[in-house]
Order: C-alpha cells, then structure tokens, then sequence
C-alpha cells in the first residue's frame, strides 16, 4: 500500500488538528498513565500498515513476530488495503497492544480499553490513500 498523493495524515497530526487541547489532554494521560499504551499502540500500528513493516514487534520473540505478522497479513488482506473500521481489527487489536506495551517499559501502563484506535481508522477510511 502506498499513499496515492503524498497527502497522508500521521495519527499524531490528525489528533492535533481534531482535537486543539490535545497537549492537554495528553499530558493528563501521560500523568495518570490510563491509556498511554494506546495512543503509542496505535501510532506503531498506523506506521506498520501504510509502510509496510513490522517494527512494532521489533523486540519481540520470533513467536510473537510471527503472530504479529500474521494478524497484520489478516487484518490489511496480505497488505492490500487498510483496516478502515474497528471490526477490521479481527477482535485482536487490545491483545497485541497488551504484547507490545511489555517490550517498553515507558509504556508499560494500564490499557484503557475504551480506547479504540478511531484516529487511525478514520485516517485510513478518510485519506484517499488506501
């Protein structure tokens, strides 16, 4: 998958041009720590799916580098096209979070899972890229 025209979002810039107290809004988070993990999650994720990597796993074992692989390969239909709903996600997006949150203790922090990665998917299903 490539951007079409360049014009690609990140989730950090959509965020700050949704949300104009986003700096306050984040360092609320990052001082409570709730919630933390998924807004790295889910930039690490974003930049997985429109780049093509797996750096996101990085620093796991070769199992969880394999399932990660496979679960991207599912949920982008063997990188094709990009998730652009959370159903898309296959049920597994707070699981993969709860692997990848361990491999850096900064974000090793209490998952809000309420938090659906609505910024990336409304990216995805909005940019014209995918």
């Amino acid at each position: 998958m490539e951007c079409k025209d360049n014009d690609c979002l990140c989730v950090w810039g959509y965020g700050i041009i949704k949300c104009p107290n986003l700096p306050l809004c984040l360092g609320r988070l990052i001082s409570v720590h709730v919630g933390l993990p998924n807004i790295e999650f889910e930039q690490a994720l974003f930049h997985d799916i429109v780049t093509n990597t797996l750096s996101a796993f990085s620093r796991g074992t070769q199992d969880q580098k394999d399932a990660y692989e496979s679960w991207i390969d599912q949920i982008t239909e063997n990188r094709t096209k990009a998730p652009k709903a959370y159903q898309d996600l296959g049920g597994q997006y707070f699981e993969f979070m709860e692997i990848w949150k361990n491999f850096y203790p900064e974000y090793d922090r209490t998952i809000k899972n309420d938090l659906n990665p609505e910024a990336m998917l409304n990216v995805l299903q909005n940019s014209g890229c995918y």
